[in-house]
């Protein structure tokens, strides 16, 4: 691990990420200050999600997903992951099918 661990945790987050082995994120302490990261990050060309601090318990972190980014999408994304291995096999019917239908 590079650099050092900081132990200050603030009130919101920003998670960045373009590839899928690492994610990034920078903590603020105002809405305003991480919603302008995020549009930044964006412009960048990460995917990013807004995160406020709900509760601190015993070393663990609960996080609320905020407006913007890719936090509308989380629901379904749960939802396919949950069900991938359905997902997968669904799309394997509807490919055979769909060979099984041509001449």
């Amino acid at each position: 691990m590079n650099g050092s661990l900081d132990p200050v945790v603030s009130r919101y987050k920003v998670a960045f990420w373009k590839t899928q082995d690492s994610i990034r994120s920078l903590m603020v302490d105002s809405l305003a200050e991480a919603q302008k990261i995020a549009a930044h990050c964006e412009k960048m060309g990460f995917i990013v999600t807004i995160m406020e601090l709900q509760q601190v318990e015993g070393g663990a972190y609960e996080w609320k997903l905020l407006e913007g980014g890719v936090s509308p999408f989380f629901e379904i994304l749960t939802q396919l992951y949950r069900h991938r291995l359905l997902a997968g096999a669904g799309m394997v019917g509807i490919y055979l099918w769909g060979r099984s239908r041509e001449p």
